[in-house]
This record gives C-alpha cells, sequence and structure tokens, in this order.
C-alpha cells in the first residue's frame, strides 16, 4: 500500500514570490501589516490558497496605484473590496495613463509631421511640448533599473565586468548570512522614501535627506569589506563609467538624485 503523503494544497512562500516577481521578505511584510494570512501547516509551514493569490493581486495592484499599506488595508477591510472592485480601480488608472501618453504621442507626431513639410511651430506649440516633455513619468521599478543597468552595460562589453562584481557581492553576502531579495527590498523601501523627500523639497543637506543617508550607508555596508577581508566589489572603469553617464539619466528618480547629493561629501558637490 501506498504511504505517501499526498502533496499539500496551496503554494509555498517561495513559489508564490516567484511567480508574481516579488520577495518573500514582501510576503512577510503583507503578513505582519495584517493584510495577508495564509494557512499555517505543521511546523508553522505557510501555505497560499487561490483565494490568498487573489488577495496578493489585490495588494499589490492597490500598491501600484500609491496606496500606503495602512491604505490598502482601509480598502480592503470596506464594503464591497473585492478583486472585481480592485481591477476596475487598476483598469481605470491604466486608461487614464494610456489616454495620457495617447494624447503626448499625438502631439508630438503632430509636431514632427509639421517640422517634416517645412513647417515651423509657434512658441505657443514648443511651450505645449516642453511641458509634455517635463510631465512627471510613472517611476520605474527598482527591478526595471535594474533590467536597464544590465542591458546597458551589455551594450558597452562590460558582461565580465558585471558578472565579477555580480560573484563577489553574492559571495560577500553569502557569507554573512544576508539575502540579496531583503536586500533589494529595503533599496527599493529606502528609494521610495528618497523619492518622498524629493517630492518635499528637502535639500541634500536636510537632516532627513541625511539620515537617510545614513540608513543608505548602513544598507549596503555587507557589500563593502570588512577589516582584512580583502578588496571592495570589484567595480571597474567600465562600470564606474557608466556611473557617471546615467547619473543625470532619465532613469534616475528625483529621489535618486537626492540620494547621491547626501552622499556626496560638501566639498565634492560640483
Amino acid at each position: 500500500m501506498d504511504q505517501r503523503k499526498p502533496p499539500a494544497a496551496g503554494l509555498g512562500p517561495g513559489d508564490v514570490a516567484t511567480k508574481l516577481g516579488i520577495t518573500p521578505k514582501a510576503l512577510r511584510v503583507y503578513e505582519r501589516a495584517g493584510l495577508l494570512t495564509p494557512e499555517r501547516r505543521a511546523g508553522g509551514w505557510r501555505r497560499y490558497s487561490n483565494e490568498d493569490v487573489a488577495r496578493l493581486h489585490q495588494i499589490l495592484a492597490l500598491k501600484g496605484l500609491g496606496l500606503s499599506l495602512r491604505q490598502i488595508g482601509d480598502v480592503l477591510a470596506g464594503d464591497g473590496a473585492g478583486l472585481a472592485q480592485t481591477l476596475s480601480l487598476q483598469s481605470h488608472h491604466l486608461e487614464k495613463q494610456i489616454a495620457a501618453l495617447g494624447q503626448r504621442l499625438e502631439a508630438v507626431t503632430h509636431a514632427r509631421r509639421r517640422l517634416a513639410a517645412g513647417e515651423s511651430l509657434s512658441l505657443d506649440e514648443l511651450i505645449g511640448l516642453a511641458r509634455q516633455a517635463a510631465a512627471p513619468q510613472a517611476p520605474l521599478t527598482p527591478e526595471e533599473v535594474r533590467h536597464h543597468l544590465i542591458e546597458r552595460a551589455r551594450e558597452r562589453g562590460l558582461d565580465q565586468e558585471l558578472a565579477a562584481m555580480r560573484n563577489a557581492v553574492a559571495d560577500r553576502l553569502r557569507g554573512r548570512g544576508r539575502d540579496i531579495d531583503d536586500i533589494r527590498a529595503d533599496v527599493a523601501h529606502l528609494l521610495s522614501e528618497a523619492d518622498r523627500l524629493a517630492r518635499d523639497g528637502h535639500a541634500a543637506g536636510s537632516p532627513a535627506a541625511q539620515s537617510l543617508a545614513h540608513r543608505w550607508q548602513v544598507l549596503v555596508s555587507p557589500l563593502l569589506p570588512a577589516a582584512g577581508e580583502g578588496e571592495p566589489v570589484p567595480f571597474g572603469a567600465g562600470l564606474r563609467q557608466l556611473a557617471v553617464d546615467l547619473h543625470d539619466g532619465p532613469i534616475l528618480s528625483p529621489g535618486f538624485s537626492l540620494l547621491i547629493k547626501a552622499l556626496t561629501p560638501p566639498g565634492d558637490h560640483a
């Protein structure tokens, strides 16, 4: 007689995180905030049902709309805050973004046709195009930024340099019992706070920005060598130049730029 146990229903935290493109730490954050309560099996193992995954979609969708965890909790606790309502909110938000981008594309296309026909643009038209170009864009996610940087590095033939840096980081983190996914989640949190400080008009030398810079240094300290541990993570000339070239590029959010300035000694500011 076959005595093997049937497979446990639902998904484990690692599977859920991988399938949804989030980190296990993010799941723990949502659970601590009371937004998610997966079933716990013998030994404390968590299992996520279809209902849990549907609720996770609601959490991630509302987070994508800019709501804080507390606000998400309020929405989910309200009447009719089911998956259909969340999808409706998400759909409305995306439709607004698409409509706005469509208007901007139409204006740019019209201007290009005018110029191709030998016509000139009026001052008002130029001002309108400049305003559209300066309009806030939806910020890139940390994962999108990461992919962008990797692609730019590969375009410049920096694959070996990038691989050496990645391996050194992984080895150092393993040696210190740290998890790269947790650090990425913390980085995303600090960059979100940096964006808020930038929106509120904080200068790089303000107490809030300096406090954030200190927390950033503490966060990245596992990537740096301890006394007698050897050389820093390799960061060759090619990657340094890439960082310089991207410093003022559109990929960097105002918050990231503020953080860089806050980390720069006063005498080194340009």
